[in-house]
């Protein structure tokens, strides 16, 4: 049996917090809880980028559990997200990695404005 050759994206998504902006008469712990916010936010992101709406959002052209056995995003450190994108050819794998992806950050944008908008997806430079 002859298998296809399947080509994978990978790309690197980093969740960020700008701090609040300081006060100039007490010293605060602003930028530690930004970074724990960041943080504990990251594994929210995880799900909401592995989710089968947004894979359904990303392409509602293939089946939702074809599209989970293509998609891969793991946790890697604190604040990063590598995500892992299986496709027929090389372009294919980069055109959905980037639709999986931007459903999820538009997912986020809309988060944001109920949540804490100054919460931040931000791929990469070297990301398909």
């Amino acid at each position: 049996m002859i298998l296809p050759n399947q080509y994978t994206a990978k790309g690197l998504l980093v969740i960020t917090r700008r701090a609040d902006e300081p006060s100039k008469e007490v010293f605060t712990y602003e930028g530690y809880y930004a970074q724990q916010n960041a943080n504990a936010y990251t594994a929210t992101f995880l799900a909401i980028l592995q989710s089968p709406n947004n894979l359904i959002s990303a392409d509602s052209s293939t089946d939702p559990k074809k599209l989970a056995r293509l998609v891969r995003a793991k946790r890697e450190g604190t604040q990063a997200i590598v995500l892992n994108v299986k496709g027929q050819t090389p372009q294919n794998a980069t055109n959905l990695w980037n639709k999986v992806a931007d459903s999820a950050i538009q997912t986020h944008i809309k988060l944001q404005v109920s949540a804490d908008p100054l919460l931040a997806v931000t791929r990469t430079p070297n990301s398909p």
